[in-house]
This record gives structure tokens, sequence and C-alpha cells, in this order.
């Protein structure tokens, strides 16, 4: 499987830093998209922080696009922070 770094930046969820890295997985012909955030974000209201697992992969670029922003959109006041320890 050869995996490529394609976007390593910042993007704002409600006025904190999120790191994001955005990668493409080819393994023979199959091609899959997924991001990895640095820190993992707690919902007012939930009892952990929010992990996307599945929700962080996509068979395309513009997919995986699709889901960072959705994954923005889901939180609505964060009250909880988790570092990534595999970012």
């Amino acid at each position: 499987m050869k995996t490529t770094l394609l976007f390593n930046g910042f993007i704002d969820i409600l006025g904190k830093q999120v790191g994001i890295k955005i990668y493409k997985e080819e393994d023979e012909g199959f091609v899959m998209y997924s991001f990895a955030q640095s820190i993992y974000l707690q919902n007012d209201g939930e009892i952990a922080p929010y992990h996307p697992g599945s929700g962080s992969m996509a068979d395309s670029l513009e997919g995986i696009l699709s889901k960072i922003e959705l994954y923005k959109q889901y939180f609505r006041k964060i009250i909880n922070t988790e570092v990534n320890p595999d970012f």
C-alpha cells in the first residue's frame, strides 16, 4: 500500500485550531482518502470526545473534503479536547 500525504494544515472549529492531515492511500488500483485531526473535540451534552472512525474516509478527494466540512459543522459548543497521540 502506498500512502501519500496530500495536505497538512489547520482548520478552525469554533475558535479551536485543529491540525488536519489528508491522505491518499493506493493499493492495487484501489484508492481511498482519509483525514486525521490533531485533537478530538467533545460537544456539550456528550460523554466523550468524538472520534470519527469510518467517517474520516471517502473514495474521492471531494468526498473527504465534504466529510471534513460535515465534521466542522457537527460541533455546537466544545467543552473538552483530547490530543490524538497518532497525529
